[in-house]
């Protein structure tokens, strides 16, 4: 379980790292408060954060390719992740679907 406390402005955690199941019912708060967050990182201090959004087209194939090289960076990413200590508090956030008009 992860503690998080805001302090000032700052954030500060306990152990660990806060993941939620994507069945689970407080997913959609979850996606969308890390994502403000992501938002007010930009406006804030642009330069601290990688910030990155594209609308593309590719074929179905290469589209399904993508969301595999997509999964793979985030089983490897969170091989870092897991047995790093807590020394600070970093946010990732990814998407890739289509949109709807």
């Amino acid at each position: 379980m992860v503690n998080i406390l805001n302090t000032g402005g700052k954030y500060l955690t306990g152990e660990g790292k806060i993941h939620l199941k994507k069945d689970s019912r407080m997913i959609l708060r979850h996606h969308s408060n890390w994502r403000t967050q992501a938002i007010r990182s930009m406006v804030k201090d642009i330069e601290s954060g990688i910030h990155y959004s594209v609308l593309l087209n590719t074929s179905k194939r290469d589209a399904e390719i993508l969301r595999g090289m997509i999964a793979k960076f985030i089983e490897e990413f969170m091989k870092v992740v897991h047995p790093s200590t807590d020394e600070e508090m970093n946010c990732l956030v990814i998407d890739f679907f289509k949109p709807k008009a």
